[in-house]
């Protein structure tokens, strides 16, 4: 009986936990709505320690992508796009990210050979991907302008 009772406990215990942690997510994405940043990212760092393995990527990127799109501090977004890509590497948001991490570096820091090593890392890795498209025209972009050209020359 002892043994039935810890096992309706535990699994009560983590049922419990995960409503929290749903809750919690809910909670920062509004304060990142009503532009409480802090309180925000507090919160998703909460569900990073919490290593649930459901949302942490998603807190991990949450927190990037404010850095990037809500604070424009790429550095710190770099960062923590990157932390998605190691951490996560099999999660969708490490496909997002590797995106993200040439993006900011093609279109923001103007650090274009980064940016193309990790556009050529999302085609290699996801090939059929529906962003294949995007990553493909910010190449053809780069091309264009003539950059990819001087970064070759540069390695030669």
């Amino acid at each position: 009986m002892n043994f039935l009772y810890c096992i309706i406990l535990l699994l009560f215990i983590s049922c419990n936990s995960n409503i929290d942690l749903d809750k919690k997510m809910d909670e920062a994405i509004n304060f990142r709505k009503n532009s409480k940043l802090m309180e925000a990212i507090t919160l998703f760092r909460e569900i990073i320690n919490s290593k649930s393995d459901s949302m942490i990527a998603k807190a991990q990127y949450q927190i990037a992508d404010i850095y990037l799109n809500d604070v424009n501090h790429y550095v710190f977004a770099i960062k923590e796009f990157q932390e998605v890509v190691n951490n996560y590497p099999n999660s969708d948001y490490a496909k997002k990210s590797i995106f993200m991490l040439g993006y900011i570096h093609s279109n923001y820091i103007e650090a274009y050979s980064d940016g193309m090593n990790y556009y050529n890392m999302f085609l290699e890795k996801y090939p059929s991907d529906e962003l294949v498209h995007s990553v493909n025209y910010e190449l053809n972009l780069l091309d264009s302008l003539g950059i990819i050209e001087k970064i070759n020359d540069l390695r030669d």
